[in-house]
């Protein structure tokens, strides 16, 4: 169930923006990337919610291979972690909303990926040297 549900949410990424595959389906076909990741998302949340729904049932009608039980986190607890991800998500809607608003190009929308995480690793205290280097590179290429 545990390959399964990934193999699964791995195909999610071919529809649900930004992918790789619609840019460059559009790219070779000479249409509006904006408008494929447009037309990707009610087809993507379709088929999230079918495997949520698949996962839900598999839970409730096999008992005896549900994995352990998560430790109990009151909601307080749950709400004051997930503030962490707010920089995520701000980043993730700023590349696709300047697309979706029209202030950008998918190509000037990934530039806008591109500053937003460096500031957040440099942020997060995550960006040295090496792992910049790493990261344009490759693993290696910091070691010589």
């Amino acid at each position: 169930m545990i390959i399964g549900t990934l193999a699964g949410a791995a195909t999610l990424g071919l529809m649900i923006p930004p992918s790789l595959t619609l840019i460059v389906y559009g790219v070779s076909i000479n249409e509006s990337i904006i408008k494929l990741f447009i037309a990707g998302i009610i087809p993507g949340l379709v088929l999230a919610s079918l495997f949520m729904a698949y996962i839900m049932a598999w839970h409730f009608l096999r008992p005896d291979q549900r994995p352990p039980p998560e430790p109990k986190m009151s909601s307080a607890n749950m709400l004051a972690e997930s503030r962490f991800l707010i920089p995520v998500l701000l980043l993730v809607f700023s590349v696709i909303g300047s697309m979706y608003f029209g202030w950008a190009t998918a190509t000037e929308a990934a530039a806008v990926g591109v500053i937003g995480s460096l500031t957040l690793a440099a942020f997060q205290r995550s960006l040295t040297a090496g792992v910049f280097l790493e990261s344009l590179m490759g693993p290696r290429a910091h070691r010589r």
